[in-house]
């Protein structure tokens, strides 16, 4: 049913429905990667996956917030906010980048 709306000619349902099949591709090339041994492969996988799910949610809540902007609902903009600094403290985390990432290099020296 879903790859039927996918290959129809309703652009906003193949934008929705991508990033979907994207992570799902790059879970199962983890899995396999996995199954198989080759831990290279298997962080290519990890790292698509990582990609297009932040890129997914980071595109939501910039429509959301242009949304909540336009309709001047300010009680979502706050809600909003919050999620996107969840969000980027998730990607930082997911990434490896900030200040935990120093602190760990001069451990390691």
């Amino acid at each position: 049913m879903s790859l039927r709306a996918f290959f129809s000619n309703n652009l906003f349902i193949s934008i929705a429905i991508t990033p979907f099949i994207i992570c799902a591709i790059a879970i199962i090339g983890e899995n396999i990667a996995r199954l198989l041994n080759k831990e290279d492969i298997e962080k290519v996988f990890e790292y698509i996956f990582k990609i297009s799910f932040f890129a997914y949610f980071f595109g939501f809540l910039i429509f959301a917030l242009y949304y909540s902007i336009v309709n001047k609902t300010y009680l979502l903009i706050i809600c909003i906010l919050i999620f996107l600094a969840l969000g980027i403290t998730f990607f930082r985390n997911a990434f490896n980048l900030g200040k935990n990432n120093k602190k760990k290099s001069k451990k390691e020296e």
